[in-house]
């Protein structure tokens, strides 16, 4: 498939291969970050070997640095470079790279469909769409360290040199290499329904090095409001503009593709709406009869509980050949925990006494990674209905209060180990709880106000936060909104922040051993 789409005039005449290196630098030791190998139709060497887009190499932080280059090479040399990745026998210098070659896949034009994840890493892909071949770097525990903000300060550098590479939303991409074909035989520059409403009219603009006739089926379909589906398929008839007969056109609803007649490969593809819908089961890992007891004092009653624990890991992988997908299904698992929590996106509450069930229930479907819990008035019964409730094995359970919280008539120490007190009553099986529970006071980070429940995500998926509206401790008994929101990275970075300020003694309530 590589030898037959690079060759001259079949999907577009490819004269030299642009390459985007992004690359990580720890002592001795060069990690790619990501690599994006774009064939292009024009010839220009201006951009040698080993252009560096940064006179040095930049920190990340105390132990990282990060690279980029541009430059262009030959034909050749990218037929070469897919040799060495197809047999695994890649001669660079990096290190720590686990690739899993992926089929070829035809991504539509930026143009023609929207939220298209890998776009966001790919040139100019803004026509007729374009083919890529991934190896997809299944080792990506190596970038947990990776914060949005190391993220942000390499995408500054490559939109200060015109690369618009974008990884925000396509972070299960980094440690990839992509090679992109991009299809420049023609493309389609109107789509109009005829005026009697019975037919498509396309109009085309040929490429000027094209010297055969194009042959390929064109295919539209059309999806009506009653669910009802119309198809029309014909063949290309080699004129700069076109009519598919179809009627009943529903042009909020349409699909229409273009296929290479001799093997049917896709070579232009544009969508209003989807039609295709994924549903994927969260299915984790149960883990025998192990259990997380724990007693406490609720509003004077006593509480016993014991939840019979998961398996942190949200997908099970069957194989180590699939292992790729648990990345390339992120956006499909967060659609289906949408779906699970119902209406907890916004949700008001009056005097109601099952609020913190709606918690618990948050908690158990986002807890993958862990929970983060701030609230300048959480005690540890808060943390007890609450955190204790995730049923996840060691996942981190992190909580910060604030001395706001304490007793006045108590001094700081006092109150503090009548907190710690109340940990060491709970009767709490610690083989299987990972908590740390730390207070802000002082000199020690900066007050805070808000109330968010947090649940951290890995490194290539966005984390959830919530709002909360008003502290644990009143959740549901007056009024209060529970509110997702909308832009949780910035929440999440601030707990960081603050979180790594009390990493003091003087600031630690409790810890699991």
């Amino acid at each position: 498939m590589f030898n037959k789409l690079i060759k001259y005039g079949q999907i577009g005449f490819y004269q030299q291969c642009n390459v985007v290196e992004i690359f990580l630098i720890k002592k001795d030791k060069i990690i790619n970050l990501f690599m994006l190998c774009t064939l292009e139709d024009t010839k220009n060497q201006n951009k040698q070997n080993n252009e560096y887009v940064t006179e040095k190499p930049i920190s990340l932080n105390g132990e990282y640095k990060f690279g980029i280059k541009n430059y262009k090479i030959s034909l050749s040399e990218i037929k070469e470079r897919y040799f060495q990745f197809h047999n695994n026998i890649f001669s660079c210098v990096w290190n720590e790279y686990d690739f899993h070659e992926l089929d070829f896949q035809f991504i539509v034009s930026e143009d023609n469909i929207q939220n298209n994840s890998v776009n966001n890493v790919l040139l100019n892909n803004n026509t007729s769409g374009a083919y890529i071949l991934e190896f997809f770097d299944e080792n990506k525990e190596k970038f947990d360290f990776l914060t949005m903000d190391n993220i942000n300060k390499i995408e500054k550098i490559l939109q200060d040199n015109n690369i618009p590479l974008n990884f925000q939303n396509s972070l299960e991409r980094l440690g990839n290499v992509i090679i992109q074909f991009p299809i420049t035989l023609f493309k389609v520059n109107k789509i109009k329904i005829n005026d009697d409403n019975t037919g498509i009219s396309l109009n085309f603009e040929c490429n000027s090095r094209l010297n055969r006739k194009l042959d390929f089926y064109i295919e539209i379909i059309s999806k009506l409001s009653d669910g009802s589906i119309t198809r029309s398929m014909v063949e290309y008839q080699g004129n700069d503009s076109q009519v598919i007969p179809i009627r009943n056109i529903n042009l909020k609803n349409i699909e229409i593709k273009i296929f290479d007649k001799t093997d049917l490969n896709l070579i232009y593809f544009y969508s209003k709406s989807g039609f295709i819908e994924k549903i994927i089961v969260d299915v984790s890992l149960s883990m025998g009869n192990i259990y997380r007891e724990f007693k406490y004092v609720h509003n004077k009653k006593f509480i016993e509980e014991k939840i019979k624990l998961t398996n942190p890991n949200p997908f099970i992988i069957s194989s180590e050949e699939d292992k790729y997908k648990k990345y390339l299904e992120k956006s499909e698992y967060d659609e289906k925990i949408d779906k699970l929590t119902g209406k907890l996106d916004f949700k008001e509450y009056i005097n109601d006494k099952n609020a913190k069930k709606d918690l618990v229930k948050l908690i158990n479907n986002n807890d993958s990674n862990g929970v983060y819990l701030m609230d300048p008035y959480l005690e540890p019964n808060d943390i007890f209905s609450t955190l204790l409730y995730s049923n996840r094995v060691n996942n981190p359970l992190k909580a910060i209060t604030s001395n706001k919280v304490f007793n006045r008539k108590l001094n700081f120490e006092d109150n503090k180990n009548s907190f710690k007190n109340q940990f060491d009553n709970l009767n709490l099986n610690i083989n299987h709880i990972n908590l740390e529970f730390r207070i802000q006071h002082g000199p020690y980070g900066w007050e805070f106000h808000d109330r968010f429940l947090i649940f951290p995500k890995q490194f290539y998926e966005s984390p959830v936060v919530y709002s909360l509206g008003t502290s644990i401790n009143s959740f549901g008994k007056e009024h209060n909104i529970l509110q997702k929101v909308l832009y949780p990275q910035s929440i999440l970075n601030s707990f960081d922040k603050l979180w790594n300020q009390l990493d003091n003694e003087k600031c630690l309530i409790w810890k699991s051993k």
